[in-house]
């Protein structure tokens, strides 16, 4: 009996205990959130190139249909009131595609209803999300920024009231892109509300 007692004993102590995560699943969350970078950049001439590209190819149009690029708008060059727009556009357009795409995608593919067996919260899927979009917007930004700066991009006069903005902006679209994945069920659905978003 003694014997038996022990093998028993040592059967349950290998056995998998409960994880206990804590008020927040931090590696989960680091984990999930690092799958969506990495996913969102695997296509980089997709999220990175063609962004750049279309900003060189609208400040190279308007500076085309201008007769002088360098006239002045609102005390400001041409250029220079134009490029903070073309990557304002590029970094928020990035951010509402990151999460809404990621999860149309999973729909699609039948693997988004696996979510709900990974250790998270609901909240910390949410964060995730958003903090991916939060860095794809800036990461796209920037690129697009230094490819416009042979065209008259330069450094923000206020860098800090930059970060501001962009990080508060990518994470409201970042959130809104995360309730539109969500009620997408198509490719099309999605398609149309950024279509009429940007």
């Amino acid at each position: 009996m003694l014997e038996e007692d022990k093998i028993s004993s040592s059967i349950w102590e290998k056995c998998p205990q409960i994880r206990n995560y804590g008020s927040i699943n931090v590696l989960g969350l680091l984990t999930f959130y690092m799958r969506e970078v990495r996913r969102g950049f695997k296509i980089w001439g997709i999220t990175l190139v063609a962004p750049a590209i279309r900003a060189i190819l609208f400040v190279t149009v308007f500076s085309l249909i201008i007769d002088n690029p360098v006239k002045m708008v609102l005390g400001l060059p041409f250029l220079n009131f134009l490029i903070p727009g073309l990557i304002a556009v590029a970094v928020l357009e990035r951010a509402f595609e990151s999460s809404a795409f990621s999860m149309v995608y999973d729909k699609s593919e039948g693997i988004f209803d696996d979510l709900a067996i990974v250790p998270l919260s609901p909240f910390e899927l949410v964060v995730a999300y958003a903090s991916a979009s939060v860095t794809a917007g800036i990461t796209v930004g920037c690129v697009v920024w230094l490819a416009l700066i042979p065209f008259g991009g330069q450094l923000p006069a206020l860098p800090l009231t930059l970060a501001y903005f962009v990080i508060s902006g990518s994470l409201i679209l970042g959130l809104f892109s995360q309730i539109v994945g969500l009620f997408a069920r198509k490719w099309d659905y999605l398609i149309s509300i950024q279509v009429f978003i940007f």
